[in-house]
């Protein structure tokens, strides 16, 4: 249920903004009674977060996938993924 309801404030958030973003209108995508909102997360900022950390958890996958697909480039052509990093990060100014 609480996976129901951070896909429905993410969709209410990409729709509407997150001035916008109401209980009231994120029950009613869901589906769900709006006590259950509270329930689960008790304020909208908790929500919010809900759904910054569910987008950021698949950015980050995302970019591990992309590194890994990088590292198994890196280790066919005889170079090691850590410096494929490096030169990804020389080319972005970062102090890494």
């Amino acid at each position: 249920m609480r996976e129901t309801i951070v896909q429905a404030a993410s969709r209410c958030i990409v729709e509407r903004g997150h001035a916008a973003l109401s209980t009231r209108a994120v029950a009613a995508e869901a589906g769900v009674n709006q006590s259950l909102i509270h329930y689960y997360f008790g304020t909208k900022e908790r929500l919010t977060l809900a759904v910054l950390e569910r987008m950021n958890l698949t950015l980050l996958k995302r970019q591990a996938e992309m590194f890994e697909s990088d590292g198994q480039r890196g280790r066919q052509s005889g170079r090691r993924p850590v410096a494929s990093t490096r030169a990804i990060c020389s080319r972005a100014t970062c102090a890494c």
